[in-house]
């Protein structure tokens, strides 16, 4: 069952928006520990698999887009990947402002 089936369940309780809105973090976060794993797991499997040569550091990069793409649900979080990568990059380069 997934986030919106189960909030579609709970209408019938009439709860408060503040309930619903408890409740929605509580399913968001087990959801995101879950994506997660299964996120790192698919970018391993995919990584794994490349029998090509890479030609440069943007082929890595199009394999892990293939690999993530289906959890990428809007442009929000497109954007927080790419400022994760960055951010990572930034700790390993000396650019990371503390």
């Amino acid at each position: 069952m997934n986030k919106e089936e189960i909030l579609e369940k709970l209408e019938k309780f009439n709860l408060s928006d503040e309930q619903l809105q408890a409740i929605d973090n509580i399913i968001a976060g087990e959801l995101e520990i879950k994506d997660f794993r299964e996120v790192l797991f698919n970018i391993a499997e995919r990584v794994s698999k490349v029998e090509n040569v890479v030609q440069d550091i943007s082929d890595v990069g199009n394999e892990i887009g293939i690999a993530i793409g289906k959890y990428i649900n809007n442009e929000e979080d497109k954007k927080d990947f790419i400022r994760g990568i960055e951010h990572g990059i930034s700790l390993i380069d000396g650019t990371h402002d503390l």
